[in-house]
């Protein structure tokens, strides 16, 4: 199967899913376990020693990000000038087309609750 992009939500341009690692088992006794000390993406997530497949039991968390613009019906510019900021999605810079529209990041991390 060749993977294709496709559209599911109108003006959201990019969106980012990284996951929240606990490097230094800081569990603290009868309290929710761990907190994540970095994030990473799904290709860097550590290997289970024994199968050699990516450890999803090591994710305390998640964070997902989204940058999402104006919407026009009739494709009009909403700003007199173009965009020329660089957007920070759940830790990537993201450089908008120049196309006047109005941005905004969304960024929300989330707590597992897998063990």
């Amino acid at each position: 199967n060749a993977a294709f992009a496709e559209e599911l939500i109108s003006g959201i341009e990019n969106m980012q899913v990284v996951y929240g690692l606990d490097t230094d088992n800081d569990r603290l006794p009868n309290l929710p376990p761990y907190n994540a000390d970095r994030f990473v993406p799904a290709n860097q997530i550590p290997l289970d020693a024994a199968t050699g497949f990516p450890n999803w039991r090591s994710i305390v968390s998640v964070q997902i990000g989204l940058l999402a613009r104006t919407y026009n019906t009739d494709g009009s510019a909403t700003d007199a000038l173009n965009d020329t900021t660089i957007y920070n999605v759940a830790g990537t810079n993201i450089t908008p087309n120049p196309d006047r529209q109005r941005r905004r990041v969304f960024n929300i991390s989330i707590k597992l609750r897998n063990r």
